[in-house]
């Protein structure tokens, strides 16, 4: 009876632990083979983006669209001035907060654009180990780290950018099940600030007058 009751409470934990499906949150995983898109399984390779410039030469060309690529040339987000943040949830219109961190910088080691993991895989709330689930990443200008939150972001009108909603490739891991990467994700570029794009028209407005005057 003893036996029973401590197997049932090792179960049990287990159980709770692992009610969560894991995701390895890290934008540069796995075996990869080839720039863009890396063709061995469950390997991703999804370096981000900063804003476009027109006119200046290709940073690279990327995996960003179903069936095709992009030349970014814009360079490579980098640094802890930059805020990372994975959204999931069972369903694609209700996401919800993964986990957040910074991005690497350009050494020996390390490549820029791709983030720097957490120590421990996180939990994607309310998809269970073994079933996948639908994931965004989500990237802004942290301001030094005054700007803590995406909402933030967005109501400051910071630099920022996301990806398109994907849904996981393998099904999420813990317990018996891999903890699997985010393969699914693309990269993309981050949009400037609005006021840039204010600037910009306001030069072309100035531009306009001038020609007209003459």
């Amino acid at each position: 009876m003893k036996r029973a009751l401590v197997l049932l409470a090792i179960t049990a934990c287990a159980a709770s632990t692992y009610a969560q499906g894991l995701i390895n949150f890290n934008t540069k995983a796995g075996t990869l083979t080839a720039q863009p898109a890396p063709a061995t399984p469950g390997a991703v390779w999804a370096p981000i983006f900063l804003p476009q410039l027109d006119g200046a030469p290709a940073s690279g060309r990327w995996n960003a669209l179903p069936g095709g690529t992009v030349n970014y040339t814009g360079g490579f987000v980098s640094g802890a001035g930059y805020t990372a943040a994975l959204y999931g949830g069972a369903t694609a219109d209700n996401l919800s907060l993964v986990a957040t961190t910074t991005f690497r910088t350009q050494t020996a080691t390390t490549v820029a654009g791709t983030i720097a993991p957490p120590a421990a895989a996180p939990a994607v709330t309310g998809v269970p180990a073994g079933s996948q689930a639908y994931l965004q990443l989500r990237v802004w200008n942290n301001n030094g780290g005054a700007v803590a939150t995406w909402d933030d972001a967005v109501a400051q009108g910071r630099v920022r950018g996301q990806s398109a909603v994907f849904q996981s490739a393998f099904a999420l891991g813990g317990g018996a099940v891999t903890i699997p990467n985010l393969q699914g994700l693309e990269s993309f570029s981050l949009v400037p600030e609005p006021s840039i794009f204010a600037l910009g028209a306001l030069g072309l407005g100035a531009l306009l007058l001038i020609r007209r005057k003459k």
